[in-house]
């Protein structure tokens, strides 16, 4: 457990250097540093580095995390910075729109850095931030210009935001850092200095305009993982409440931050995604529609809507083939009375088609005009 006392001995240490911070939009903290001073947040990020998550140096080598800010929207804006000592040099405000991969300049201030040597300083830059709905990361950088050797110490934060159309950008310019004037951050809410908080978890300290949320980080680069609370400023106008056994920013210019869920060690924003998947089936008119929704708590709903279905019976009619089968049966040899009678002559009329007689010589068939008679051989004998 860290300790008031040791906060202030790491503090006065590091009194030595240029430090600067992102004060708002409300910047990516690495759990425990809060408590400690901000003594990694406001460290240089190219010179005299300590241990450190494994990210960009651009953004304090911070991963993306919560939106601490309320949502804003697209315009004229101001960014906020605190210097606890100021060593010349300006400042440039960036903002990207796809993750980090490209970054947009949107405002600087190239005298940011200029003040009495070894001073506390805060001010802001304006800036316009890019109309329309979608998320984005907004940086600042200051580079002094104190003679550093083999370079000038570079600071570096970024705060993931929400830009939407009923956002809004205005808010109080907290005091997060001086060496002479004591900060405006109350670190005042309950078991501030507790490690072992539930990442999303949120809690309201005695000034009720701040609100501290549990964040937390893998293990990763020279960090060591961890979580710890992280208190900062609810959005203009709106104070921290006690609502439905939770507490919450209530009120303000626009949404508050939102619960948090935790992915692979590292605290995000919850999101909510909604996949519609439509299968027909090819022998009925049933559309079957499947809604997946995943609130902050992890919530899964699944709503599926059938339509009435028109249910048609298909009767396949095989071909049928008819084979008519026509046997003739021969008729064996017949002897006849007159042929037992010695009767027998060719020509003479017979009744049975095919018989035969006078050993088997003689055979009765039809002649012309249908007429059956004995047919008889030469050799027939009767």
């Amino acid at each position: 457990m860290i300790v008031p006392a040791l906060v202030l001995a790491i503090a006065a240490a590091n009194q030595v250097a240029a430090h600067g911070i992102l004060a708002w939009p409300i910047s990516r903290g690495l759990p425990q540093d809060q408590q400690q001073g901000y003594t990694y947040m406001m460290g240089a990020i190219n010179v005299n580095l300590g241990p450190h998550p494994n990210y960009s140096s651009l953004c304090n080598y911070l991963p993306a995390g919560p939106v601490f800010t309320q949502d804003l929207t697209g315009g004229a804006a101001t960014v906020e910075w605190n210097l606890m000592n100021s060593h010349q040099g300006g400042c440039i405000v960036y903002i990207s729109r796809d993750k980090e991969a490209t970054w947009q300049e949107i405002g600087r201030d190239p005298t940011c850095g200029i003040a009495p040597e070894a001073s506390s300083k805060r001010g802001s830059i304006p800036v316009t931030i890019p109309a329309g709905d979608y998320n984005a990361v907004i940086r600042w950088s200051y580079v002094s210009n104190n003679g550093g050797q083999p370079q000038n110490e570079a600071f570096g934060g970024c705060a993931d935001v929400r830009v939407s159309s009923t956002g809004s950008n205005q808010h109080n310019n907290p005091l997060l850092l001086a060496q002479s004037v004591a900060s405006e951050l109350p670190r005042d809410s309950p078991n501030y200095w507790d490690q072992s908080c539930t990442a999303g978890s949120f809690q309201c300290g005695s000034n009720k305009n701040y609100i501290a949320q549990c964040i937390s980080l893998a293990a990763s680069g020279g960090w060591n993982g961890g979580s710890g609370w992280y208190q900062y400023q609810c959005p203009y106008g709106a104070t921290c409440q006690r609502v439905n056994g939770a507490d919450a920013c209530v009120g303000g210019v626009s949404p508050s931050p939102k619960p948090t869920t935790t992915t692979a060690g590292a605290t995000t924003a919850a999101t909510t995604t909604t996949t519609t998947t439509t299968t027909k089936v090819p022998t009925s008119s049933t559309t079957t529609t499947t809604t997946t929704t995943t609130k902050p708590a992890t919530t899964t709903t699944t709503t599926t809507t059938t339509k009435p279905a028109t249910t048609t019976v298909a009767t396949t009619t095989k071909a049928t083939t008819t084979t008519t089968t026509t046997t003739t049966t021969s008729v064996k040899p017949t002897t006849t009375t007159s042929a037992v009678a010695g009767g027998i002559k060719e020509g003479v009329s017979c009744t049975v088609y095919g018989g035969r007689a006078c050993n088997n010589n003689c055979t009765c068939n039809y002649t012309a005009g249908n007429v059956l008679v004995w047919q008889c051989s030469s050799n027939a004998s009767c």
